[in-house]
């Protein structure tokens, strides 16, 4: 590996010794990327106001709770943050996973239903164009996301992780798109 794109580093890890390599923060691509990030999610932000508005007005006239969903989410280097979205749930929904769990469609950590009981009407439409995430605008600005890399994975779905490569998604930014989003 060369070393100008990775430094070693020595750690244990369940009772191994692991031996991992971590990119250099201070490489001037993370800094144009940084760059890009604050001025896209600038611009989302100033631009797609409008329809923040609309979409929140949506949310309070057709269900209970508040306009925002935040939950917490893994990013880099595993550090926890409060990820924002447009709910689309009933204000509940999290309370009743665990009812749901044996309804789960999708194998290994991710919990995923395709007509999920628990979506709200507007959830649905939001949902189906992606519109529900645009709040995550607002943790690239805030530094805890990026406008593309891996998605940031709930609590639960991170305590399942069986092989260790899945842990090298929290090397960096987590993003509010990347190849996942793209290839479903």
């Amino acid at each position: 590996f060369q070393p100008s794109l990775a430094n070693a580093d020595y750690e244990r890890m369940e009772g191994l010794a692991v031996t991992s390599l971590k990119p250099v923060v201070d490489d001037i691509r993370f800094i144009v990327k940084r760059g890009i990030d604050i001025f896209g999610a600038s611009v989302g932000l100033i631009s797609l106001s409008p329809l923040f508005l609309v979409i929140a007005i949506s949310i309070k006239l057709t269900s209970e709770g508040s306009v925002f969903f935040t939950q917490q989410r893994h990013g880099r280097n595993r550090r926890r943050f409060g990820m924002y979205k447009f709910r689309t749930m009933v204000h509940s929904a999290e309370d009743l996973q665990p009812l749901f769990e044996d309804k789960n469609e999708v194998s290994g950590p991710v919990f995923k239903i395709k007509n999920d009981p628990r979506l709200t009407r507007i959830g649905i439409v939001l949902r189906r164009t992606s519109l529900d995430e645009l709040p995550q605008l607002i943790n690239v600005l805030k530094g805890e996301m990026s406008l593309v890399g891996p998605r940031p994975l709930p609590q639960r779905d991170v305590s399942r992780f069986e092989d260790g490569w899945l842990l090298r998604r929290f090397c960096v930014l987590p993003g509010m798109t990347g190849l996942w989003q793209i290839s479903s």
